[in-house]
């Protein structure tokens, strides 16, 4: 089970990684990109990061500070805000300027398990592959010998492996 595991790894890896890629996009197309300039949006994360980590410093220390919660999850939230802060990309171009956007795509691919032969798929397949052997110059060479035993498909020339076909007798 382990090295199953272990042999698995780089795709769930990669299947971990495309969810947060799809993540991000999506909320990108609900967030305003616009609000402010990247360098800006920057220097707001940091700020906000230092209050969230000074934060959980002094509840560390056993300092109480009031309305920590709060004001953590609105460090948290500037944080997220600002990863998005980029006018200029894809995302964060605003539909109101009127000029025609450009399109953009995404694409999605997802491994399918290949479904089990039917009974007909195998019926055809052998039904092509004594056509095959019809059509092959060697095996009609073959076909048309005298000789009193039918010839097996299995093989074509090979008389170890011919077979008698048995008769159906009182019917």
């Amino acid at each position: 089970n382990y090295s199953i595991q272990k042999g698995l790894s780089p795709l769930v890896f990669q299947n971990v990684r495309s969810g947060c890629c799809c993540a991000f996009l999506l909320r990108a197309s609900c967030i305003p990109a616009f609000l402010c300039q990247p360098c800006v949006a920057g220097a707001a994360s940091a700020f906000a990061g230092a209050v969230a980590l000074g934060i959980q410093v002094a509840n560390y220390m056993g300092t109480r500070i009031g309305y920590a919660a709060v004001s953590f999850a609105l460090c948290q939230t500037v944080m997220v805000l600002a990863a998005y802060q980029h006018p200029s990309a894809p995302w964060g171009r605003s539909q109101s300027n009127g000029a025609e956007q450009e399109p953009h795509y995404l694409w999605y691919a997802e491994a399918i398990e290949p479904e089990a032969a039917s009974q007909l798929d195998s019926v055809q397949r052998c039904l092509y592959e004594v056509r095959d052997l019809l059509r092959s110059p060697r095996t009609a060479k073959h076909l048309t010998d005298v000789d009193d035993e039918p010839i097996s498909f299995k093989t074509r020339s090979d008389k170890r492996h011919r077979t008698q076909i048995p008769s159906i007798r009182g019917l």
